[in-house]
């Protein structure tokens, strides 16, 4: 959320033809959102046991294995909505629905697949 007033910047800088803007600002966005969110993971990653336990108690306890995962996928979904924001913004949908749609059939499938 915190990237989405870049969207119509980006529209405009490239409207403007002011590439060295958006290469700079989607740069700063990208080391912006991914930074953060390695930082935010990590913690989690790190304080993720003792959060689980003052939450639910001993009930559950996930493995260390299970809460990285978390975080690598989280770091890679910032860097994700990092560009969403940037291709919004240069109106490149069509390319966006179908990796979307690739990333559905492909999560679809891997859940049957690993069903229990």
């Amino acid at each position: 959320m915190a990237l989405a007033p870049l969207w119509p910047a980006y529209g405009e800088a490239i409207a403007r033809g002011d590439m060295a803007w958006v290469r700079q600002t989607l740069r700063r966005s990208l080391a912006l959102a991914v930074g953060s969110a390695t930082v935010f993971s990590l913690a989690l990653v790190v304080l993720g046991p003792r959060i689980i336990i003052a939450w639910v108690g001993n009930e559950i306890n996930p493995p260390l294995i299970l809460l990285i995962a978390f975080a690598i996928w989280k770091i890679v979904e910032a860097g994700g909505n990092a560009l969403a924001v940037f291709l919004n913004g240069a109106h490149v949908v069509k390319a966006q629905v179908i990796v979307s749609i690739l990333t559905c059939i492909a999560a679809l499938t891997m859940k049957i697949q690993f069903w229990d």
